[in-house]
């Protein structure tokens, strides 16, 4: 010995997720689905592989129904899902899909996520790009006060407003490399108009306490191939490891669209106290209206997953 004391490893594991989303290049309006979930552990000075605990390729159609899907794990009832819309009510039909193991639960997590990045690919087309046409869709203001960004008075809603009802967001100045803290050369880069959630969440035992460190971003590849991030959150939060329960969270934001969304971050605060099976009935029934923001909402719905790696760690 040198006479330097060792410093204390603690057992990591760490959950990693993408969702990307592209258009085909040889059926207009056709986009296509693929979507993995890995984990990796690390124990004292010791690091494993990544393991791959679910995959997903699917076919979105023009009218926006679900018309392929392929899963690992197998689904039981796969068919309940092929043919409907894969974004209003989908999220609804995941309940009802069979035996729940810790395979199923990463893999509903990225079918979860299927409508909203749906929602995030068409806002990816109001960028104001040389190579994009100004949008023309008039866009319904009855979500007014639906989260933070669609705050009455706010950012967004006035740029809608002086533009007779369309929007056309500014380009990200965030650009996104492979080699990030949210980065993995795996998963390739993403060709010009694909978007892709990105989850990476790590749990760490020590002593009474599991730390959590999660973090959420939605980006998109411009029409000139360089990916840019749309939305970014953190969240780092501790639970009590015999009840459960979380005791401590705080959440910062990153890149985000309107002035307004930063401000949804101590709406993360109302979870105190609640176990992982609690947060997400908790962010779907209470979490609404302008001191929330739609994408933190699932980036806080990564917590439940927290059970599985918990079980490892313990």
């Amino acid at each position: 010995m040198d006479g330097r004391q060792r410093e204390e490893v603690s057992d990591v594991i760490a959950r990693s997720s993408f969702l990307d989303i592209a258009p085909d290049p040889n059926a207009e309006g056709v986009r296509s689905v693929r979507g993995r979930v890995t984990e990796t552990s690390q124990r004292g000075a010791r690091s494993s592989e990544p393991t791959t605990v679910a995959d997903l390729l699917a076919v979105i159609g023009p009218m926006g129904d679900l018309v392929a899907l392929e899963t690992v794990p197998v689904l039981e009832h796969p068919s309940e899902l092929v043919g409907t819309s894969a974004t209003r009510g989908f999220r609804k039909l995941l309940g009802g899909l069979g035996a729940i193991s810790p395979e199923t639960r990463a893999l509903r997590r990225l079918l979860w996520d299927l409508p909203v990045e749906l929602m995030v690919s068409g806002q990816s087309a109001m960028v104001d790009h040389p190579a994009i046409e100004p949008p023309t869709i008039i866009i319904p203001l009855s979500g007014v006060d639906q989260c933070a960004g669609w705050s009455a008075g706010g950012e967004m809603l006035t740029k809608i407003e002086a533009a007779g009802g369309t929007l056309q967001m500014d380009l990200s100045p965030t650009l996104v490399s492979a080699d990030d803290e949210l980065g993995d050369p795996s998963m390739g880069a993403l060709p010009p108009m694909a978007t892709r959630r990105r989850r990476v969440t790590t749990a760490t035992g020590r002593d009474d306490v599991f730390e959590m460190v999660n973090r959420f971003r939605d980006s998109f590849a411009d029409p000139d191939g360089i990916e840019r991030a749309l939305h970014e959150w953190t969240t780092v939060a501790t639970f009590d490891s015999t009840t459960r329960a979380l005791t401590s969270i705080e959440v910062s934001a990153g890149q985000l669209p309107w002035i307004e969304c930063p401000s949804a971050a101590p709406s993360a605060l109302r979870l105190l106290g609640c176990t992982p099976a609690e947060i997400g009935p908790t962010v779907g029934g209470s979490f609404l209206g302008p001191s929330t923001c739609t994408h933190l909402n699932d980036a806080l719905r990564s917590l439940e997953d927290l059970p599985d790696l918990f079980d490892q760690l313990a």
